[in-house]
């Protein structure tokens, strides 16, 4: 199949995309999510807190695709640039025009050895999954004293507040339910401060000190024993690194994130390709470009031609048609579109009603 817009990523970002391109008179436009619920992930925080139920934060996709916009309903395998190819984990293959990629992160729970078998075990949880974040409810209610650990990665992720919101929210509750001083409340960041703008430090560090939580910074959480109720913790400073065991009854953790997978098999196939730029290293780069899918469907992938969309039919001569337009040269102008409407830059605002509203006008003059 073939669709002129294809938006990988059914959250937040890709149905506000969209929706805009929509709006802006955009026609061709395939969204590809494989799943069915849409979550408000910003309650889950409050879910995890007990302050809203879990179904609060979840809507059918269905009711949120606009109108006029394809959804195929599956999970990308597989991401071929030079062939403007969206491999699926189905088998479908989907040629585009222009993709637009919002697929958030992945939570790579593998990344921290034991992490995966903790969220299983009845003392630790995260507010990061829709199916965790009751789970903390429950441990907050039923938690009766000792120590609590809430740690956050040193890495960028969604939402950083978040492993912060979570402590604070179980010492309020303790605290109303009188038990606030039997529970030894400790927070774990990688990062080097509690929030990276001042102004929000300040009041933070004062949160911080009525709830008498004990923070530690620059500190990475590198193993979990779900079995012992230990995790390892390194600390990181100047002088080198030093690790330390340390035991939990209550264990709230923000997992590491990951960008797509399929993202990041294609640039170590690029990488590869452009080190060795032999035949028998394109074959095993394209290989493990696609791990979900059959050799055979990757083998038919590099040898099957592209489709040729309607747009490419050859028409008599005009601007649009010429030289000065190939499609290099029309994804580039289009590029420089969205930069110019993005004057001055603003960190969040890559989906900003200028830069959009520029990025559809472009493309309707293709």
């Amino acid at each position: 199949m073939h669709h002129r817009i294809v938006i990988i990523g059914g959250g937040a970002a890709g149905l506000s995309v969209a929706a805009r391109l929509r709006r802006l008179g955009m026609r061709d436009v395939a969204l590809v999510e494989p799943a069915g619920t849409h979550y408000y992930q910003p309650l889950f925080t409050l879910v995890g807190a007990g302050v809203v139920p879990l179904s609060r934060s979840a809507r059918n996709e269905v009711d949120l695709v606009p109108q006029g916009v394809a959804w195929i309903r599956d999970a990308v395998a597989a991401i071929d640039p030079s062939e403007r190819l969206v491999q699926t984990e189905s088998g479908a293959r989907i040629h585009y025009d222009v993709l637009v990629l919002c697929p958030g992160v992945e939570l790579a729970w593998d990344l921290v050895p034991g992490l995966s078998r903790a969220m299983a075990s009845p003392a630790a949880s995260s507010n990061y999954a829709p199916g965790l974040a009751d789970k903390t409810r429950r441990l907050i209610e039923r938690f009766e004293g000792g120590s609590a650990l809430f740690c956050a990665p040193g890495t960028p992720i969604k939402c950083p507040g978040t492993p912060q919101k979570a402590a604070y929210l179980a010492s309020d509750s303790w605290r109303r339910r009188g038990i606030l001083s039997k529970c030894a409340v400790s927070y774990m960041t990688g990062v080097g401060g509690i929030f990276g703008v001042p102004e929000f430090a300040r009041v933070l560090e004062g949160v911080v000190q009525r709830y008498g939580i004990e923070t530690h910074f620059s500190t990475e959480l590198i193993k979990v024993d779900p079995e012992g109720h230990t995790v390892t913790l390194e600390h990181r400073g100047p002088g080198g690194n030093a690790q330390e065991v340390v035991a939990y009854d209550l264990l709230h953790v923000a997992p590491p994130p990951s960008v797509l997978r399929a993202l990041c098999a294609r640039a170590r196939c690029r990488t590869a390709r452009r080190s060795a730029g032999s035949p028998s290293t394109r074959t095993a780069c394209a290989t493990s470009a696609t791990p979900r899918s059959s050799p055979s469907a990757t083998s038919a992938m590099r040898r099957r031609p592209r489709p040729v969309p309607p747009s490419a039919v050859k028409r008599p001569w005009s601007p649009r048609t010429s030289g000065r337009c190939s499609p290099a040269r029309r994804w580039q102008r289009a590029m420089t579109a969205m930069r110019r409407a993005r004057s001055p830059p603003r960190m969040g605002d890559s989906c900003s009603p200028s830069s959009t509203t520029a990025f559809a006008r472009t493309l309707r003059s293709l």
